[in-house]
């Protein structure tokens, strides 16, 4: 079974999770928005990009 919660994500996926626009998650990148770069790529860990999202709604 796959651990979602560890699953790399793309920009725009990321903006549908969130109902944004992709430039919206390349602002919060500069915001905090954890990320990492794979082979000049921007990724996301699901489980980060929520923990992130909850703690900024606090």
């Amino acid at each position: 079974m796959r651990n979602d919660a560890h699953e790399l994500m793309t920009v725009d996926e990321v903006a549908d999770l969130f109902r944004v626009s992709p430039s919206t998650i390349r602002r919060w990148i500069g915001k905090g928005l954890p990320h990492l770069k794979v082979n000049q790529t921007l990724r996301f860990q699901r489980e980060d990009v929520i923990d992130w999202a909850e703690g900024r709604a606090a």
